[in-house]
């Protein structure tokens, strides 16, 4: 192991259960060594470890120690590698590996999924905490606490005046073209490559979704393109800042102003982005977001609407709820939608806010190793514009049609067949049986072009180092580039350059 990241791992006798769980966030590895001043080692104790006790009714200032496995399992440095994996099973997660002295010198650990997963929630004590919180309150419905502060803090994170939670991210779309009174007749403008819901949540409104096509630089929605696909029946723009890198927000803004209509973005997959350093879902009529389990903030399901306009504030409330008159009970002025978040949903949210910070710096961190280790002469990524700070939700890259001829399919069947998950870039919309329109080939070249080539690798908040290394070796393997690139990953010592 990397020795800074066995330092990190590495805790004093002396530690707390909080400072055990801060170094779980530190090192993705879920477990702790606990050694002496001289780093002997004293016991191992895991995040399961550090979970039940919190439930047993340890404080978070309460000792490590008391509750470490004291006596594990542990490898020898004289220990061949083979003998030291051999010991390493379903019931042995975790193998420190120590001196003739009995100091901590490596950690091995047993990974039981064949599959590293594109992404996954990254859940924990916090979340685990307030939802308890909420199910002992014994408001788990649409009422409670957690929804008014999930609210606040969301509109506070998005730098908007109001948030209305709701059930998904699609609906929250749904709900935004409807409280701007989007309908029959009326025309939407929406970019030819982006996940379905963005297109669908038009046509839910009974309205004709019309397609753009995307730039080459940023893959987002080509504002160029947007004037000519007004018409006079045109009432909105859906620009959908893809896979985490924002639109170029102040073209599209500022044609929608000179042509009078509705912008409502769609960020679903770039929590924190910014541009021109502010939130993307701020810049314009409305924004609208996602919580599905795998997005970059969660609530396994879940959604969001903010916008800085009270009336269209309270025109999204009404409709949330059923249509019904906040001042008179039961009475509905409008037919309206059950769109409500549970409280549940809202407290996991809650606590995913509060380490927000943490999970985009680690996304960062993601998407900075595959930009070292991917090489650019096989691989192109999205390039955002100086005045946009993307996150990342999914990293996403095309093969190049350099890449020795490999086609994207086959490297994907490959990757899986290897034991990593991963993903292509959505289909055309154009393309789909809904929307399918005559000669769209040549009608969206650039999206037809990211969607043949493109694909997402795993992107988990969860990932190590190790992960990361894996991914990128059989990438490079695959795509023909050989065992020298690979190997240009590590230091003399074996050790990853990029990453401590």
């Amino acid at each position: 192991m990397n020795s800074s990241v066995l330092q990190s791992v590495i805790v004093p006798e002396t530690e707390t259960l909080r400072g055990a769980m801060l170094s779980f966030d530190r090192s993705a590895l879920r477990v702790v060594v606990i050694c002496d001043e001289k780093r002997r080692l004293r016991g191992i104790a895991t995040e399961g470890d550090v979970r039940r006790a919190l439930l047993a009714g340890h404080g978070l200032l309460a000792p490590i120690l008391p509750i470490a496995n004291t006596n594990p399992v542990i490898g020898r440095t004289d220990m061949s590698r083979q003998e030291l994996v051999n010991l390493l099973s379903e019931r042995v997660y975790f193998l420190p590996v120590v001196n003739e002295e009995g100091i901590v010198e490596d950690i091995l650990s047993f990974d039981k999924r064949t599959t590293i997963p594109i992404a996954s929630p990254t859940v924990g004590e916090r979340e685990l905490r307030y939802v308890t919180d909420a199910v002992l309150s014994g408001w788990i419905s649409s009422q409670g606490k957690y929804i008014t502060a999930f609210e606040e803090r969301f509109a506070e994170f998005c730098g908007t005046k109001y948030a209305v939670a709701v059930s998904n991210g699609t609906v929250a779309l749904h709900l935004a073209l409807t409280a701007l009174g989007i309908g029959p007749e009326d025309e939407v403008i929406v970019p030819s490559l982006t996940f379905v819901a963005t297109a669908a949540a038009v046509r839910h409104c009974h309205a004709t979704p019309v397609f753009v096509d995307v730039e080459a630089a940023t893959w987002n929605i080509e504002p160029a393109k947007i004037e000519a696909a007004i018409t006079p029946r045109t009432r909105a723009i859906i620009p959908v800042h893809l896979y985490g890198v924002p639109c170029r927000m102040d073209v599209i803004t500022k044609i929608a102003k000179e042509r009078k209509l509705w912008v409502i973005e769609d960020a679903a997959e770039a929590h924190g982005a910014e541009f021109l350093g502010k939130r993307v879902g701020s810049l314009g009529h409305a924004g609208c977001f996602s919580f599905f389990g795998n997005k970059i903030i969660t609530t396994g399901e879940g959604g969001m609407v903010v916008t800085d306009d009270e009336d269209l504030n309270s025109r999204l409330r009404v409709l949330r709820d059923h249509g019904m008159n906040p001042a008179r009970r039961y009475w509905h002025d409008v037919v309206g939608y059950n769109y409500r978040m549970t409280n549940l949903q809202a407290a996991i949210g809650v606590a995913q806010l509060e380490r927000w910070d943490q999970i985009i710096a680690a996304k960062d961190r993601i998407r900075e190793w595959y930009d070292a280790n991917l090489p650019q002469d096989l691989f192109e990524i999205a390039r955002p514009t100086p005045d946009m700070r993307p996150v990342c939700w999914l990293y996403t890259v095309l093969l190049k049609d350099t890449a020795n001829g490999l086609s994207r399919d086959s490297l994907l069947h490959a990757l899986r067949e290897k034991g990593v998950d991963c993903r292509p870039i959505f289909f055309p919309l154009p393309a789909m049986p809904p929307y399918f329109e005559d000669d769209w080939e040549n009608r969206y070249p650039v999206t037809r072009r990211i969607s043949e080539w493109g694909f997402s690798v795993p992107s988990s908040v969860e990932l190590n180092w190790y992960e990361l290394e894996r991914v990128t070796g059989i990438i490079l393997l695959l795509s023909g580039v050989g065992i020298e690139k690979e190997s240009a990953l590590h230091d003399s010592a074996g050790h990853l350059k990029y990453f401590p």
